[in-house]
């Protein structure tokens, strides 16, 4: 009887094992899959800063198309579509940034909310659609009155057309 109680504590222990050692390989390879994404993130971002050519900017916008569609982005998907928006605002393509920046928006919590609302509200501005600009930078000072950007907003508030 006491053999058979070893054998079923070894056995026990034996599971026990490969249960921790499962969950220790999951672990140690989904951070490492999410530490992939930020540097590849972080990659683009660098990419994107030193950018100075219309093809290295459009390179740039595809990367972080790349990056949109990996199921690793975390909290970072929003900032991907940031990034592809101001590429599109670069190269003057404001329609593509608006759609970009616009999506940015369907994120809840996002890091860019603020950043994307206001160049929403620009993009707008820029493809010449003032009744919606309008709407937008007064939608931007209700929501974030105190933004680094509400100067600049009443501003441009003031030069839209009557």
């Amino acid at each position: 009887v006491k053999l058979d109680r070893i054998k079923m504590n070894d056995n026990y222990m034996n599971q026990k094992t490969v249960v921790l050692i499962t969950v220790f390989a999951l672990l140690t390879a989904t951070s490492v899959y999410a530490a992939s994404f930020k540097e590849d993130y972080d990659a683009a971002y660098k990419s994107f800063e030193s950018a100075k050519s219309n093809s290295e900017i459009t390179k740039v916008a595809e990367i972080f198309r790349k990056l949109s569609e990996r199921n690793d982005a975390g909290k970072l998907i929003a900032n991907t579509h940031y990034w592809q928006g101001a590429c599109w605002y670069r190269l003057e393509e404001y329609s593509r940034s608006l759609q970009n920046f616009e999506k940015v928006l369907t994120y809840p919590l996002s890091y860019k909310e603020e950043d994307a609302r206001y160049k929403v509200a620009v993009c707008y501005m820029r493809l010449k659609e003032f009744e919606t600009a309008k709407w937008e930078f007064n939608r931007f000072l209700r929501d974030y009155p105190q933004s680094k950007h509400a100067g600049t907003v009443r501003n441009s508030l003031a030069k839209i057309p009557k």
